[in-house]
């Protein structure tokens, strides 16, 4: 959590109140707050929107619960998971008793996804994209590529909804769009989520797409009523607008290069310039960006905990070129007074 009065470059959710239209999804689901959840419409409107079956579409209290639920289902043995990535999919791995592999991506790379480096006998291979904390979005080619039989592939695009048409349409589009191929090559499993782009993190909102059968497996793997009312309704009216955060992402592509640029100012400093509404920032090797920029009180996100990086690495979210002067302006500071006690 960001101590109260901070500036908050550190949680990777847009800043500020979600759309009019999100609001009053949420207030439409409070009314019908005195009832169980049915989470049938939802699952058939975000059928309609990615062009499958209904009983392909899972909702979820929040997209981490499909990791959990899908490590329940599956319980692969041995797993592979690309990092640095988001943490929890291995904390529900290894809940299960899953043999976990890291298969690194590398900075002199770009951090693109090599396909090949995935042992064959892997079982499920978990990969986001765009990728937490780099930003990469790797093509659809590169993710099917990761397809054998008897594997499941998880593809975590939570952060989907801020990439752009332009930048969508070169990585080969959304996998969430990818139809269930019955060819035997293995199941294809995607999670999506709302509450970034939407500013709603309160509100666990995100779901599941993949084959019917293992999305039934999926289904009772988990508790009931895991998606309350509101976030169903907030569900059904995202996929009842295709362009739902159009203008979220091409704001957040157009802060993210202003928050690139003056990164790419500072001595020293790597940035690289991904798709979604963070940056990954390497610093020097002498400087302590966390605890130099806190006690400029703002704060960034460590990279830590993130396999594969240390603590020269912080991410940085995306926000306005006004908040950007003034995280720039204090990490010029930091990196200076660095130099200078050397």
């Amino acid at each position: 959590m960001v101590p109260e009065g901070m500036l908050d470059f550190a949680v990777n959710v847009v800043d500020g109140d979600p759309p009019g239209w999100a609001r009053q999804a949420l207030m439409n689901g409070l009314d019908r707050g005195r009832r169980y959840p049915d989470d049938r419409p939802a699952a058939e409107a975000l059928a309609e929107l990615h062009g499958r079956a209904p009983d392909g579409v899972l909702p979820l209290g929040g997209a981490v619960e499909g990791f959990w639920r899908l490590a329940l289902a599956v319980r692969p043995k041995r797993a592979a998971v690309v990092v640095p990535g988001f943490t929890e999919s291995e904390a529900a791995l290894r809940t299960v008793g899953a043999e976990i592999v890291r298969v690194p991506r590398e900075a002199k790379n770009d951090w693109a996804l090599d396909p090949e480096a995935v042992p064959e006998d892997c079982d499920l291979v978990v990969v986001g994209r765009p990728e937490n904390p780099t930003g990469v979005l790797d093509s659809r080619e590169s993710i099917l590529r990761l397809r054998r039989p008897g594997r499941t592939v998880l593809v975590d695009e939570a952060f989907f909804d801020f990439v752009g048409d332009d930048a969508a349409d070169a990585a080969g589009g959304a996998l969430a769009d990818q139809r269930p191929a019955d060819d035997g090559a293995g199941d294809l499993v995607v999670l999506r989520s709302l509450t970034k782009a939407l500013s709603v993190p309160g509100i666990r909102c995100g779901y599941l797409l993949g084959d019917p059968e293992l999305v039934a497996s999926v289904r009772e793997a988990g508790a009931p009523w895991t998606c309350s009312s509101p976030a169903l309704e907030l569900l059904r009216a995202y996929a009842g607008r295709p362009d739902a955060c159009g203008r979220i992402a091409a704001r957040t592509a157009a802060h993210r290069g202003d928050l690139v640029a003056r990164l790419r100012q500072l001595a020293g400093v790597q940035v690289w310039d991904g798709a979604a509404n963070f940056v990954l920032v390497r610093t020097p090797a002498h400087v302590d960006a966390v605890g130099g920029l806190h006690d400029h009180g703002i704060a960034v996100r460590p990279c830590t905990t993130f396999a594969g990086l240390d603590d020269r690495y912080v991410r940085i979210a995306v926000r306005t070129p006004a908040l950007h002067a003034q995280l720039t302006t204090a990490l010029a500071r930091v990196i200076s007074a660095a130099e200078h006690d050397g």
